[in-house]
């Protein structure tokens, strides 16, 4: 048995873990991009003159909450792409990680933590 071997399945669930941080925040940053769209163009629907909102003066404030709203969204929506750059990256770590061990549990060499030559003397010439 490798000594790697026992890291894999703990290697596999990092990266399952990373997957899934990274598809939520894209579904989050989807949603966010929809609701942004929405207002935007909800907001160009124009009221008739007679309508009692926009002799009030309603509309404007509707328009004013519609405008902080779409700010707000988007301020929102910059904090979930910069924690989706960061996920992405995390991602990106643990799967190389995961991938040099699984490399490295189906080489030979890796048997042993370290590799002796029986055959090299105690000390390097260098050092005699």
């Amino acid at each position: 048995m490798n000594v790697l071997e026992p890291l894999l399945p703990v290697l596999d669930a990092q990266v399952t873990a990373a997957q899934l941080r990274v598809a939520s925040l894209q579904a989050r940053e989807k949603e966010l991009r929809a609701l942004i769209e929405g207002l935007r163009n909800g907001r160009h629907t124009a009221l008739p003159s007679t309508d009692l909102a926009r002799q009030t003066g309603a509309d404007l404030k509707w328009h004013r909450w519609i405008d902080q709203r779409i700010i707000d969204l988007g301020t929102e929506l910059s904090k979930v792409r910069a924690a989706q750059i960061e996920a992405t990256d995390h991602l990106r770590q643990v799967f190389g990680r995961q991938q040099v061990r699984a490399a490295r549990c189906k080489s030979p060499r890796s048997t042993l933590m370290f590799s002796f030559d029986v055959n090299a003397p105690e000390k390097p010439p260098m050092f005699a």
